[in-house]
């Protein structure tokens, strides 16, 4: 999961997945030290995952 995080295109995507999945902090904190609204941080969160699965079927393609 990291390596196809570190692969991510965007800091934010990667800084985003990494803090509320990872490190499991709360969407208030991430929220108030991005400057987001929550409903932004979903936005945020929604295209990153998607983003993420891509390049992770990807990957994972690769390898088969």
């Amino acid at each position: 999961m990291r390596q196809v995080l570190a692969e991510l295109g965007t800091e934010r995507d990667r800084e985003v997945l990494f803090r509320f999945y990872i490190a499991e902090q709360s969407s208030e904190r991430i929220c108030a030290d991005l400057q987001l609204s929550a409903e932004h941080l979903y936005r945020v969160l929604h295209r990153a995952r998607a983003r993420y699965r891509k390049l992770f079927e990807q990957s994972a393609g690769a390898e088969a």
